[in-house]
């Protein structure tokens, strides 16, 4: 079921790269692996990427500042070779360089943060073509992380500390006292929100960093699936 997952939403994102890139990136830098996806969970907390224009790129995984597995990643099958590394990290690896490549295809600057962008004049430039990047990116901005993180897991409902001289509303009083929690002076009681699920349109997330979003949303779905 995890496996499935992976290998339906990596197909998706790389079917939309190839279908509406605008953007050729090339050049090498290192990103930080985003929370809440299954490489992160591992220990991998950054990448260091060469891009192969238009093909793919190679990748060394980082734990730490300690280097870890290194490869070849293809945006055409078969991708990987399978003995690079373990059999059960291949389909959460591809899904997270698919978000990637989406992104950097699609998004170009607007949703991998550089300092700097090159190569691009006249018409090229208004299709984000040739954009260089080098030294260390963000992918995606942190407001977008964090919205995207508010869609896909659930935030229960809780007491909360309000800011000096705010006080509850008598609903959010109304609200506490339903579930048995007395509210002191200077909290309020907040409602929890229904979480995303991995096969939605993912309409309330940021256009920009799409990849980004089915990465994480996908990752939720092969967390619940076992």
């Amino acid at each position: 079921m995890r496996d499935q997952l992976a290998a339906r939403v990596s197909r998706e994102l790389l079917e939309e790269a190839a279908l509406r890139w605008v953007c050729d990136p090339f050049g090498s830098f290192r990103v930080d692996v985003p929370r809440m996806t299954p490489i992160h969970a591992w220990g991998v907390s950054s990448m260091r990427v060469w891009l192969i224009p238009r093909k793919g790129m190679w990748v060394a995984l980082e734990k730490g500042e300690e280097p870890a597995a290194s490869f070849q990643w293809m945006a055409a099958a078969p991708h990987m070779r399978r003995w690079v590394v373990s059999e059960g990290m291949l389909p959460a690896i591809h899904l997270t360089l698919s978000a990637l490549w989406r992104d950097l295809k699609i998004g170009g600057r607007e949703v991998i943060l550089s300092e700097e962008r090159q190569g691009a004049t006249g018409e090229e430039r208004g299709r984000w073509k040739g954009v260089r990047l080098f030294g260390r990116i963000r992918w995606g901005s942190e407001a977008e992380l964090g919205r995207i993180l508010r869609e896909a897991y659930p935030v229960g409902q809780h007491v909360r500390v309000l800011p000096a001289g705010k006080q509850a509303s008598r609903r959010a009083f109304r609200r506490a006292l339903a579930q048995g929690v007395i509210l002191r002076p200077g909290t309020t009681y907040v409602r929890g929100h229904e979480r995303g699920k991995p096969d939605d349109d993912l309409s309330a997330v940021p256009v920009k960093a799409q990849g980004l979003a089915r990465l994480i949303m996908a990752s939720r779905g092969m967390a619940e699936g076992g």
